[in-house]
């Protein structure tokens, strides 16, 4: 059974079609804290911001869980600890404390209805290093979306679109890839939306799904 497809719309029908407002993700921003406390400092989530360690790393913060203990749990850095974060206060480190094993995943479930859909994050390297920041995209029936990599800090916006055929519930996971030295890729304000196309689209889309034409495109932007 075909569970959809990952593709880069051609312009045409990217151009034509628009996102619905609601995100599907929960705490995608990170800024949705609590007194959960930390492993390897002691810290709160919600409290990252007091004297000492501005960082710690959790099993699991809201909306999202880990591979924890099998690999590193999810690294929380309050802003400004070495980058400034996106928006708000609190980013991700995946490649989290303390290691050997700290190549680290974070992984939300969400329920997706068949249709078209785009996945929006903004990724930033932390090292000058090749090999050394990676972050995997992986969606639970279709596999391996997107790699995020690169080796100059500053954050990107990543774009991806993919396809669903079937209704159900979906794991969405980001993933550290590459040298494991618990420095790694930051991660902020993930979203998911459906794409909602125009009704000039609607041709367009019928066309690209009856006769299986898949043209993929992934966009990276700069902010």
């Amino acid at each position: 059974m075909r569970i959809g497809s990952v593709f880069v719309i051609a312009c045409v029908l990217s151009a034509l079609a628009g996102t619905a407002n609601a995100n599907l993700i929960v705490n995608g921003d990170f800024e949705t804290t609590d007194g959960r406390i930390g492993l390897v400092n002691g810290k709160a989530l919600n409290n990252l911001n007091s004297p000492g360690s501005t960082w710690d790393v959790y099993d699991a913060i809201p909306g999202w869980t880990s591979s924890y203990p099998t690999d590193a749990g999810i690294e929380i850095q309050y802003s400004g600890t070495v980058i400034q974060a996106h928006s708000g206060n609190h980013y991700v480190e995946l490649d989290s404390h303390p290691g050997p094993n700290s190549n680290s995943d974070m992984t939300q479930s969400v329920f997706l209805n068949p249709g078209l859909y785009e996945l929006s994050y903004f990724y930033s390297p932390r090292t000058n290093n090749n090999g050394d920041n990676g972050i995997e995209v992986l969606l639970s029936g279709l596999g391996l979306l997107f790699t995020s990599d690169g080796n100059s800090q500053g954050w990107v916006e990543q774009l991806v679109q993919f396809s669903i055929d079937v209704a159900g519930s979906y794991d969405l996971t980001f993933r550290a890839i590459g040298t494991e030295n618990t420095l790694g890729g930051f991660l902020d304000d993930v979203s998911l939306h459906a794409v909602v196309p125009e009704p000039a689209s609607l041709i367009v889309w019928s066309l690209v799904a009856t006769v299986g034409v898949v043209v993929c495109r992934v966009r990276s932007r700069r902010k």
